[in-house]
């Protein structure tokens, strides 16, 4: 680009032939007209943009759950964003050659929950576990609520999701109690595919937050995962076709169940079999 010394011989912008004139303020630029050129297909290059593609996506899904965000917030106070620091940490991590692999969804490994049970039923999704642990390092006085946030992975034929989909939810609030045994629940109502279709889901992210009286995030768990064991993702697929079918919603963020609405009603129609 050539800056134009003398801007009152060039007052238009605008492309003539194969130059671009441009005018930022009162300072006049001329360039050449960009050309098209044809999109590198060696395999690096490939590989490069579908990563790039898959993980943008799915660090601003991750991004878009406030309980994600503010404890990456937390972590990396200094930085320039925590969608760019959920990305940086999932690039290496996570391939779009394998979708089945784990997703990074927190800053560090969080506490354990003992031998998680996950259950997909009637438009929900629980996870059962063991009481939670004094030595968890959870205040109570603090901590007063519990709560989860789950990444879904889906594989669907059906017209309104043609192929794979990721979303993302909050699950509902709940009490601290060390004394009862563990249940977060969410609620798929507004993920209609998903709700209707259990048996399609291929893999389930979650973990599980202690909230303040605020509902800021204080401690979260470590990543639970179901299923444990490795399936196929899609059959006789290849990345290339399904990363032409990704799917992924069109919403800044994930519905929030804490406030007071009616309970979801699941359609009889779509029950599980």
């Amino acid at each position: 680009m050539a800056l134009i010394k003398n801007p009152a011989l060039v007052d238009f912008t605008g492309t003539i032939g194969k130059t671009v004139y441009k005018k930022r303020g009162s300072v006049s630029y001329m360039s050449a007209l960009p050309r098209d050129y044809p999109m590198p297909q060696d395999p690096n290059s490939v590989y490069n943009r579908n990563q790039i593609l898959l993980i943008s996506k799915i660090a601003g899904l991750i991004n878009a759950v406030d309980l994600f965000k503010m404890i990456w917030k937390q972590e990396y106070p200094n930085s320039y964003s925590s969608f760019h620091e959920i990305s940086m940490a999932n690039y290496h991590s996570y391939n779009y050659l394998d979708l089945r692999g784990n997703i990074i969804l927190t800053p560090k490994t969080g506490f354990p929950v003992p031998s998680p049970i996950f259950e997909i039923k009637k438009g929900k999704v629980t996870i059962s576990a063991a009481p939670l642990s004094l030595d968890s390092g959870i205040d109570p006085s603090i901590e007063k609520y519990i709560a989860s946030a789950t990444i879904f992975l889906m594989n669907s034929n059906s017209k309104t999701y043609p192929g794979p989909c990721f979303d993302a939810r909050k699950g509902d609030r709940i009490p601290l109690n060390f004394e009862c045994p563990l249940k977060v629940t969410t609620r798929l109502g507004g993920i209609s595919v998903l709700a209707s279709l259990p048996l399609t889901y291929v893999k389930l992210w979650s973990v599980i937050f202690t909230l303040d009286e605020n509902n800021k995030p204080v401690h979260y768990s470590e990543i639970l995962t179901w299923p444990h064991e490795i399936r196929s993702f899609v059959d006789d697929d290849s990345p290339d076709l399904y990363m032409k079918k990704l799917y992924f919603p069109l919403r800044n963020k994930p519905e929030s169940h804490w406030s007071a609405e009616p309970p979801f009603i699941y359609p009889e129609s779509s029950k599980a079999q």
